[in-house]
């Protein structure tokens, strides 16, 4: 019956175990067969007798028949813990990060406090009253005639400022339109004209609107 003996693991005792194998270079071995380890935490060796070298067999072979196998730890007892290393260099800024999502829409705040009452103004102009002044003018033109047809005036009331007008036609050409003179200057009511050629085979209507828009004014 072999011996088995559990060593622990000696830097000194490897390197020696080593440096014999080599020399040696695999001459003890007599038998071939399967050397299976006895943990795979440990290191599987033998002891050559009567010389009492330790050595490790290759791989698949098993001690000499005459050997002691033996086994020693591979991981070493933990040392003590080193002293704390000095602090490295700060590294480079990163590169900016993607831009984030947009937030959601906060609540709405509290509402503020009713403002101080301003200060009066000062009054200004205005319009009152306003109203539209229409005068109207139909002619039947005959075939192939031409006509100018002058509605007359759409005069404000009195009292009254005009503002603007135009004039309303469903054929011819516009001749007048504007207000009419006083004095050189515009007055209270607006005039318009127009001119129809009738092409047509039979007589037609021609109907002309002049529009006055007229209101007080204040300053």
């Amino acid at each position: 019956m072999h011996r088995v003996r559990r060593l622990r693991s000696s830097p000194a005792l490897i390197v020696a175990s080593l440096a014999l194998i080599v020399a040696v270079g695999g001459v003890a071995y007599a038998h071939e067969a399967e050397f299976t380890p006895f943990n795979p935490n440990e290191i599987a060796g033998c002891e050559s007798m009567p010389s009492r070298v330790i050595y490790v067999p290759p791989h698949g072979q098993r001690c000499h028949t005459a050997d002691i196998p033996i086994a020693w730890s591979v991981k070493g007892r933990q040392g003590a813990r080193g002293p704390a290393g000095a602090t490295g260099h700060t590294g480079p800024a990163g590169r900016a990060g993607a831009q984030g999502p947009g937030g959601e829409t906060g609540a709405p705040g509290p509402r503020g406090e009713v403002g101080a009452q301003g200060i009066k103004g000062e009054p200004g102009s205005g319009i009152s009253e306003y109203e539209v002044v229409k005068q109207s003018k139909s002619v039947s033109v005959p075939a192939g005639a031409t006509t100018e047809l002058f509605t007359g005036p759409a005069r404000c009331a009195s009292g009254k400022q005009l503002l603007g007008g135009g004039v309303d036609a469903d054929a011819g050409t516009v001749l007048r339109d504007g207000p009419v003179l006083e004095a050189g200057s515009p007055g209270n009511s607006w005039e318009g004209g127009v001119v129809f050629h009738n092409e047509s085979g039979a007589p037609a209507a021609l109907d002309v609107t002049t529009v006055a828009y007229c209101a007080h004014v204040s300053s």
